[in-house]
């Protein structure tokens, strides 16, 4: 695989297609996604790292000089083996970043101001990677769980496609793919307010909460947090939801489509865990012997018939 299409892939800037190509290629054979884990890892220490250089470290290059360098540091790093990289480029700090994870991957990250982040399959992240900055917004498509740092005077914002959720210090989780029609926040720890992009909704949240969009309403529950979040190990653990639904964020995660043909099936409520590793046709295997349906599968449009 082309390192250039490679680091498209990891900065976001890549076409669907050369995405669907990078993909193929990890999948491929173990080498591969371990060539693409290293690539990654160094492409990560590049971003996360840049505000802790002193400023009175950093000297002026031209942007030929600075990317001539980083391109040589690179090159050292990858012949060697060694997986921390500094870039001193003080004039990127201010641009956006993206990070995308990979399916079937999850990626663990600490942003700027010291919160954590873990991002679950097929997600994307973007920030602004500037510490001076008083403002800590990032936008989500996808699912991710958050430590925050507190800060009072500036409240940590998570964007998504349908709602915005405000913190000043706290964990929660944020499920949200883009286009899904799926929404759901979780509190762990401390409060969060939840506004819609028309600011007709303000809803807080208290600890071991979700809330939920179901039929275009919001709906509140209680969590055990010990079972809703291990996909931070590469667990996809449910209970008590409807088959549908099961299916829908297997889609999501696997980036395959499954269409049900039989609404009566979608309706039946499981509870069950399964390893992200196992991959999507074993996991629905698995739901196949304790729930009444068949599958097939469309090797030419990845699509899963369940009928």
């Amino acid at each position: 695989m082309d390192q250039k299409t490679i680091e498209k892939y990891l900065k976001g800037t890549i076409s669907t297609r050369e995405r669907e190509d990078v993909m193929a290629w990890i999948e491929k054979e173990e080498k591969n996604k371990k060539e693409f884990l290293e690539l990654r890892k160094l492409h990560d220490i590049s971003i996360w790292n840049t505000e802790y250089i002193p400023d009175k470290k950093i000297k002026r290059h031209s942007t030929v000089n600075v990317l001539w360098r980083v391109a040589a540091v690179f090159l050292v790093l990858l012949s060697l083996g060694l997986s921390y990289l500094l870039v001193s480029d003080k004039e990127s700090q201010m641009a956006v970043k993206t990070v995308t994870c990979p399916q079937g991957q999850r990626l663990e990250l600490v942003l700027s101001d010291g919160t954590k982040v873990w991002l679950n399959s097929n997600s994307i992240l973007s920030f602004q990677n500037n510490k001076k900055e008083n403002t800590r917004i990032v936008e989500l498509d996808g699912e991710a769980y958050f430590e925050v740092t507190p800060d009072k005077k500036n409240p940590f914002i998570v964007q998504t496609e349908m709602y915005d959720i405000t913190v000043l210090g706290t964990s929660f989780n944020v499920f949200s793919y883009q286009k899904s029609g799926l929404f759901e926040c979780s509190l762990i720890e401390g409060a969060v307010s939840l506004q819609d992009k028309s600011q007709t909704v303000d809803m807080r949240l208290q600890p071991n909460e979700k809330v939920r969009l179901s039929n275009g309403t919001l709906i509140r529950s209680s969590i055990d947090p010990d079972e809703n979040f291990l996909w931070k190990v590469g667990i996809y653990s449910f209970k008590n939801q409807p088959l549908s639904d099961v299916f829908a964020h297997l889609s999501l995660l696997h980036e395959v489509s499954i269409e049900l043909k039989n609404p009566q099936i979608g309706a039946q409520m499981c509870t069950g865990k399964f390893r992200n590793k196992d991959g999507i046709e074993h996991i629905l295997l698995t739901l196949q012997k304790n729930y009444q349906f068949s599958f097939t599968k469309e090797e030419d449009t990845h699509t899963y018939i369940i009928y």
